[in-house]
């Protein structure tokens, strides 16, 4: 234990439950023992991911705007540490189809932190390079902040 200015300290990790119990020295030399007090580990679970207000396949037209509005919840039971949008943008057929893949921070908030975040993103698929007959496939990626590896999840 070490002291400072608000009483003792003392810091341990522990990954499975335990009980403790504080024994110290009186000014007469002698011992004193408290109660055993507890210690409960509670597993951290991955971060949870999902998006709001898309379906899982959408087909434009020429006529559709070429803006999307991606709107997605993520969770946590301690903290979240960050997310982005993972993109892959497919051209061409058959033999000669490439794919290209972005990683893409979210717009709004700046910076994900905190145990709930509802985070917003503007796909403008103009600016990914789509052409007609091209396709964008997209995940969500999240991170917790545990150390000393952090939990992943993906929608």
């Amino acid at each position: 234990m070490t002291q400072n200015e608000k009483g003792y300290r003392i810091q341990k990790t522990f990954n499975a439950a335990a009980f403790y119990q504080l024994i110290w020295t009186n000014p007469d030399s002698s011992k004193q023992f408290s109660n055993y007090y507890e210690i409960d580990v509670i597993k951290d679970h991955a971060p949870v991911a999902t998006v709001e207000n898309l379906n899982q396949f959408i087909l434009l037209s020429k006529k559709d705007s070429l803006k999307i509005d991606l709107k997605t919840k993520l969770a946590d039971d301690y903290g979240l540490s960050q997310a982005h949008i993972i993109a892959t943008v497919s051209k061409g057929s058959g033999e000669a189809i490439k794919f290209r893949e972005e990683k893409i921070r979210f717009d709004r908030p700046q910076k994900i932190v905190g145990k709930q975040v509802t985070a917003s993103k503007i796909l403008d698929l103009i600016r990914l390079g789509l052409q007609p007959g091209d396709e964008l496939y997209f995940h969500i990626a999240v991170e917790d902040n545990k150390t000393p590896a952090p939990n992943y999840t993906r929608t």
